[in-house]
């Protein structure tokens, strides 16, 4: 709102205004988890204390005994709200009503794509779509029990493209081509006989480019090129000095700037930049501190600067050229 950007850590709220530096605004008692915008008013959902409103003052709507995990906008004022017990909730912006919703139980967390396309995890190996036209979850089996069994927790990664199509990545289930208008589910697996298909099905990260070519970050595999007219794909290594088996090559995030060029980060810290011929124009390692500050996204503002969020290395801003 008005050009200014808010940052919840941990129980303070902090904004900046155009030209200034990070200020706190809001200090309590609550945990922020997630913003959303409306209009002229801003929600920050809290793990305990419910709903901060800002409308030029701040007020909560509270949610009492139910812990929040992120939340949704929906159409006429409204959030969809996912919860670590409870499922799914609807709350009214304006009355302040709470009502459960859908047939989910147990923990769930809501994820997003760039399109707002709601996503719903109720970390069992599916993924709901939350389709807001008819108000309704429709499932999506991506990871076998089996390999749920192996894995440490599950790991998924959205993007929508100019289309109906949604690209999932899973963590040990492959790809995914999702269509939301007519349901159908295409599945890219990595297979021995085919080695010019995926190296892997532990997938971390997925971007579509204006071309329409699709990128996939793959656990310690690199950076993979699909085509999806032909199916045909081709990786690279953003270190190619470890043989592509180590975090160096695992593919956290990928970014494409105004500019048509890949901001692409790995595991262990690294971020390196590509041309539109996929040629490292450098690496910019040195813009991090040391081999901790794992880049969870990405994001370019309208002058041009990158806004790098981190782990536990907090946030930066770097100038594209």
């Amino acid at each position: 709102l008005q050009g200014n950007a808010w940052v919840g850590a941990g129980k303070n709220l902090f904004r900046s205004s155009p030209g200034q530096d990070l200020k706190p605004v809001y200090r309590g008692n609550e945990t922020f988890i997630k913003a959303i915008a409306d209009g002229r008013q801003l929600y920050f959902l809290t793990r305990q204390q419910g709903i901060l409103v800002y409308d030029n003052a701040f007020c909560i709507i509270p949610v009492q005994g139910i812990l929040l995990t992120g939340g949704a906008l929906l159409p006429h004022s409204r959030l969809l709200l996912s919860t670590r017990e409870s499922g799914l909730y609807i709350t009214d912006l304006r009355s302040g009503q709470l009502q459960p919703t859908g047939n989910l139980k147990g923990r769930t967390d809501l994820l997003s794509d760039q399109q707002k396309n709601i996503w719903v995890n109720n970390h069992k190996g599916s993924i709901w779509h939350y389709d807001i036209r008819q108000e309704q979850l429709k499932q999506l089996d991506l990871i076998p029990p089996a390999v749920m069994q192996r894995i440490d927790e599950e790991r998924y990664a959205f993007y929508s493209g100019a289309g109906n199509n949604t690209w999932i990545t899973t963590y040990g289930g492959g790809l995914f081509c999702y269509n939301r208008v007519s349901g159908e589910l295409q599945h890219f697996i990595s297979k021995q006989d085919n080695p010019s298909g995926l190296s892997t099905n532990y997938l971390l990260s997925i971007l579509e480019d204006r071309t329409g070519l699709v990128w996939v970050g793959a656990e310690h595999t690199g950076l993979h090129k699909l085509v999806p007219q032909s199916l045909a794909v081709s990786r690279i290594f953003p270190d190619d000095n470890t043989g592509g088996r180590y975090a160096a090559n695992s593919i956290k995030s990928i970014y494409e700037d105004s500019y048509h060029r890949l901001w692409v980060s790995t595991r262990n810290g690294g971020l390196h930049l590509y041309n539109s011929r996929l040629e490292k124009i450098r690496t910019l390692d040195h813009l991090l501190p040391g081999q901790s500050a794992n880049i969870y996204c990405m994001r370019e503002d309208s002058k041009g600067y990158l806004w790098i969020g981190t782990k536990g290395e907090g946030l930066y801003i770097v100038h594209k050229d």
